[in-house]
């Protein structure tokens, strides 16, 4: 549970992050991208690679037996189940037990941490170790607890780290994906991949360079719909009216005290121990 709970708390950074992000649905892009990688990946090695369960308690009390009649809408049924509970087991859906190489939890946790660092202003440094240590502390919880193999962990970090790597690589790099003037490159044997094209199909129309900017995460139809203007225009008239307000009675205020030039505060003759004229100025 203190894995994922960690893992939650990364999640929810990067949504709040990306949300507010300027271009969020270039960002959003990239992200749901890799993340497919990743899950048509673990599906292959899943399917490849079966290990027991690594803790047996977990076996015994949580992992549903298997079913000797597979169907195509057993699958399915599973399926919804595990995407109801987002492949987490502390709401009681990851019943299906199996899915070990490679770990979607480590996935999970180092993804949110290179989202994190990527796509926030670089000024954040306490964010960015702040992430970095949970992230760490997660994927150690995590095989403290017994819910993955040091392999699973192990794959999981290498795979991962190495596709961000490589596609932020190509979506900084116009050469690298032939963009911006720059045509076929044939010395490019990132080309090889065999998603390179539907990467580019996404990212031929980004700039090499996403500016770190933020705003609402409000449609600018919606902003610019009569009742909206409306409202802000309400809003603004009402800002200025309580600035307008708040300034007189400062000013007001202002005058109401005596005036420092005839104060004897200012008079010449008072002498540093005249208490008479001290008492008389209380």
């Amino acid at each position: 549970d203190a894995s994922e709970i960690m893992l939650m708390i990364l999640v929810w950074t990067t949504v709040l992050i990306t949300i507010f992000h300027k271009h969020r649905f270039i960002v959003y892009r990239r992200i749901f991208l890799i993340g497919g990688l990743h899950y048509f990946y673990r599906a292959i090695t899943m399917a490849l690679t079966v290990l027991p369960v690594a803790d047996k308690a977990y076996r015994e009390d949580i992992c549903q037996p298997q079913s000797n009649q597979t169907s195509a809408f057993v699958m399915g049924q599973r399926v919804l189940k595990l995407i109801s509970g987002m492949g987490l087991a502390i709401n009681g859906k990851h019943v299906y037990c199996g899915d070990y190489i490679y770990s979607g939890h480590t996935m999970s946790l180092v993804m949110a941490y290179l989202i994190i660092k990527e796509y926030s202003p670089r000024r954040w440094i306490l964010l960015h170790y702040g992430a970095m240590v949970i992230a760490i502390a997660g994927v150690v919880t995590l095989l403290c607890a017994r819910g993955h193999y040091s392999i699973d962990v192990i794959v999981a970090y290498w795979i991962t780290t190495r596709i961000w790597w490589i596609f932020h690589t190509l979506a900084k790099n116009p050469n690298l994906k032939e963009v911006d003037g720059f045509g076929r490159n044939d010395n490019n044997y990132l080309k090889n991949l065999w998603w390179w094209y539907i990467f580019r199909w996404f990212e031929c129309n980004v700039p090499v360079m996403v500016p770190h900017r933020y705003n609402w995460p409000i449609p600018q139809k919606l902003l610019k719909c009569k009742p909206v203007q409306y409202l802000c225009v309400k809003l603004r008239k009402g800002t200025e009216k309580a600035t307008q307000n708040l300034r007189s009675n400062h000013h007001n205020n202002s005058n109401n005290f005596p005036n420092s030039s005839n104060s004897d505060c200012n008079n010449t003759s008072l002498r540093p121990h005249d208490l008479v004229n001290v008492a008389t100025i209380g």
